[in-house]
């Protein structure tokens, strides 16, 4: 998250939002903003205490849950990680591939970002209990609660951005594009969902389909 004393706004960084695009365009504005990567709306509020998140403009952004899914998938890809870590998660068709023989024990911390091994571990044994990285990726509401006074999508960013822009009192400004060239390696991933793991990811993320109002269309 990131609290800018200034301007009084508290940002929910989600993540695979283009939440890094936001923050460096809200550090131009406000160089000395308070900055937590990925805190929860919870631990946010807690951290800057009643008065503060009380008298601050909150807001936070989400996506559709089967977009978000593959895009960590795509993020995993821009590691500098062995290519055969994910052998058991890509089959030959490119697709999605739901592991058949349980949780494959490699270095999970290869996969943080694409989340599924929580997914997997979440689905096949009832949580993941000795990973706080995995533990936390329950779903968007932990950034997007109901008691953020905006919640923005992915899917109307730059539109969305300029209504907090023109709430919070800065200049609209467009969105830039972090990193540009992962994600110019990311481009040449082309993956597809499988039935069995689209399933799953509607089955897990459920309450973001219902509550921020997505389809099952990926």
């Amino acid at each position: 998250m990131i609290y800018s004393a200034k301007y009084k706004f508290i940002f929910l960084h989600n993540t695979r939002v283009a939440g890094t695009s936001i923050i460096e365009a809200l550090t131009k504005v406000d160089p000395n903003v308070d900055s937590h990567e990925h805190m929860s709306s919870a631990d946010t509020k807690e951290f800057l205490g009643d008065r503060i998140w009380n008298g601050s403009f909150k807001f936070a952004f989400v996506r559709n849950p089967y977009t978000w899914f593959m895009s960590g998938i795509h993020s995993s890809f821009s590691w500098e990680y062995p290519h055969e870590e994910y052998s058991f998660l890509i089959g030959d068709d490119k697709q999605i591939a739901i592991p058949i023989d349980g949780i494959v024990k490699t270095n999970h911390v290869v996969l943080r970002e694409s989340l599924y091994q929580f997914f997997w571990q979440r689905w096949n044994k009832g949580g993941v209990k000795d990973d706080l990285f995995f533990d936390r990726h329950a779903d968007q509401t932990m950034w997007a609660s109901d008691d953020l006074d905006y919640i923005g999508r992915f899917e109307s960013l730059q539109s969305d951005f300029d209504h907090i822009c023109d709430k919070i009192g800065i200049q609209r400004c467009v969105l830039p594009q972090a990193n540009p060239s992962i994600w110019t390696a990311r481009s040449n991933i082309k993956l597809e969902y499988s039935e069995a793991a689209k399933n799953l990811v509607g089955i897990l993320y459920a309450d973001d389909i219902i509550n921020f109002g997505y389809g099952s269309k990926g």
